[in-house]
C-alpha cells in the first residue's frame, strides 16, 4: 500500500482526508447510538426477570431451551425428500426446532401457539429443557413450565416490539423535528465509509482510475455516467435479507460490466471488491 500511495499522491492525500472525515462521522454516529442497548443483553434481562416473576424460577435463558415439536414437525416435512432416512430427517428437524428460550422469545409466537396444546405435535407436548441435547440418549431434564405458558409470556413481553420502540426513538419517522438531522448522521457515516473504501480499492489495484472517479461521484445528487451510460447501484439480498455494508454497482442490467463492494475481511470474499 505504501508504494501505491507514493505512485498516487493525490489519492493518498484524499485517503487521509477521508479517513479523518470518517472518524468524525463515526464518532457522531456512536454518540447517536449510545442510548441503544445491545439486543440480546437487553432482551435477556427482561426475559429472565419475567420468568422469575411469573414462574418463580431464575433461569439462564441462553442455556435453557424450548424443544418445539410443532415446529419440528413442520421442518421435517420441509426437509424431507424421497430416499432420505426418515430418522435422520426427524433428528435434524428436532435439533433445528430446539432453541434457547432467549432466541425463542425474540422470534416470538403466533397467538394460537400460546393457547393450551398450541405447540403440540399430535399427542406429543413441546418441552422446556435444561439442555439442547435432544438425542435418543438425551439426559436433558424438562422444566415445570408448559411450553404454551412460555409462549404466552413471550407474546406479553413482545421483546422485539419493545426494542423497536428504542430504535424508533433514535431514528424518528420522516416529518419529525429531528428526523433530518438524524438521517444526516447516518448518511455522513455511510458516505465517508464508502469513499474510504473507494480510495483503498484504487490503491490496492482492485479498480482503475475511471471507476474510482465515477464511484466517488455516486455520493452526490447528480446522475453519474460511465462510458456514456448511467451508473446505477442497489442493495444485495440473500435469502430475503438485505446485506449490511454491501452493494451492487453497474451501468446496465443487460451489460456484463460493473463492480460490487463488500466490507473487507473474512466475512466476504475477494478482499472486499469485485470488478466484473
Amino acid at each position: 500500500l505504501e508504494a501505491a500511495c507514493l505512485a498516487n499522491p493525490d489519492v493518498a492525500k484524499a485517503l487521509m482526508s477521508t479517513y479523518a472525515e470518517h472518524l468524525h462521522a463515526e464518532a457522531a454516529l456512536k454518540a447517536l447510538l449510545a442510548s441503544v442497548p445491545a439486543l440480546e443483553p437487553y432482551a435477556m434481562g427482561l426475559l429472565t426477570a419475567a420468568l422469575e416473576q411469573r414462574f418463580d424460577l431464575k433461569l439462564d435463558v441462553s442455556n435453557t431451551y424450548l424443544m418445539n415439536l410443532s415446529r419440528a414437525a413442520s421442518l421435517k416435512t420441509a426437509l424431507g425428500s424421497p430416499g432420505d432416512d426418515p430418522f435422520a430427517t426427524s433428528a435434524r428437524a428436532l435439533q433445528l426446532a430446539t432453541q434457547s428460550l432467549l432466541h425463542s422469545a425474540l422470534q416470538n409466537f403466533e397467538a394460537s401457539e400460546a393457547q393450551p396444546d398450541g405447540l403440540k405435535a399430535g399427542d406429543q407436548a413441546s418441552r422446556l429443557l435444561d439442555s439442547n441435547d435432544v438425542s435418543l440418549l438425551s439426559t436433558a431434564t424438562p422444566l415445570a413450565i408448559a411450553a404454551e405458558d412460555f409462549a404466552a409470556l413471550a407474546r406479553e413481553l413482545d421483546l422485539g416490539g419493545k426494542y423497536q420502540l428504542i430504535l424508533d426513538a433514535v431514528d424518528p419517522p420522516a416529518g419529525h423535528a429531528d428526523a433530518e438531522g438524524v438521517r444526516e448522521v447516518f448518511s455522513a457515516a455511510e458516505r465517508s465509509a464508502f469513499k474510504l473504501q473507494v480510495h483503498l480499492a484504487l490503491l490496492r489495484g482492485k479498480i482503475d482510475p475511471l471507476i474510482h472517479d465515477s464511484l466517488l461521484r455516486l455520493g452526490g445528487d447528480e446522475p453519474v455516467k460511465l462510458n456514456g451510460r448511467s451508473l446505477l447501484c442497489g442493495a444485495i439480498e440473500l435469502m430475503h435479507t438485505t446485506l449490511t455494508g454491501a452493494m451492487t454497482i453497474g451501468i446496465d442490467a443487460r451489460i456484463p460490466s460493473g463492480g460490487g463492494r463488500f466490507p473487507p475481511g473474512p466475512t466476504y470474499p475477494y478482499d472486499g471488491w469485485v470488478v466484473l
